[in-house]
């Protein structure tokens, strides 16, 4: 917004709307300061633009537009849709795939550590893991050591679907790479990295 003069004004006249009078004079002074970070923090730049030029605020509908939500759920949607479109000659999605990598890693483990690792409710994992169980790929069963819990290991039929699958995926990450560049992936990877580090602390 090229209003700078404009936009002074419009800050000093609504931070005088919020100090109100002073009081008395040596009080003034550490009231206004107040009230001015007041002002900052609550009112962003464009705000301010738009009462200085008399312009209603952005709609709901336009803020969404650039909901940092609604962006990331539709990079996911595209970049899913590359790798499942890589992975559908075995029948897999990019989620199963990422499922039966972890379980050829770790080997044996139960639905809620899998649950976890996936960020994924028990409930909707189990959905997900029923095709794969009934294609013999995974095998669900009672935890020896606690009945409550199941355990998920890889079979020997989903061990060879896995290795059949990993040149597909690859072949789906070079696709990726090409869209984006070398350095516009290799920075997506690490804002990606460094958000989860963040929304995943205890």
């Amino acid at each position: 917004c090229s209003c700078s003069a404009t936009l002074r004004s419009a800050v000093a006249r609504m931070v005088a709307d919020i100090a109100g009078p002073a009081q008395c004079p040596f009080a003034w002074g550490s009231a206004l300061r107040a009230r001015k970070q007041y002002a900052y923090t609550h009112f962003t730049r464009d705000d301010v633009c738009a009462m200085s030029q008399n312009l209603p605020k952005p709609t709901v509908a336009e803020q969404m537009l650039a909901c940092t939500c609604r962006r990331l759920r539709k990079v996911t949607r595209r970049v899913t849709q590359i790798y499942d479109q890589a992975l559908a000659p075995l029948d897999l999605t990019i989620t199963q795939f990422g499922l039966l990598a972890y379980l050829a890693a770790c080997g044996e483990v139960s639905i809620g550590e899998l649950a976890e690792e996936s960020v994924m409710d028990p409930t909707t994992l189990t959905r997900t893991l029923q095709p794969l169980e009934r294609r013999k790929l995974i095998r669900i069963a009672t935890a020896r050591d606690d009945r409550r819990r199941r355990n998920v290991t890889l079979t020997e039929t989903g061990r060879a679907t896995f290795r059949d699958a990993v040149p597909l995926w690859r072949k789906a990450g070079v696709q990726l790479g090409d869209v984006l560049g070398t350095r516009g992936r290799g920075a997506l990877d690490q804002s990606l990295e460094a958000a989860l580090q963040h929304l995943t602390r205890p």
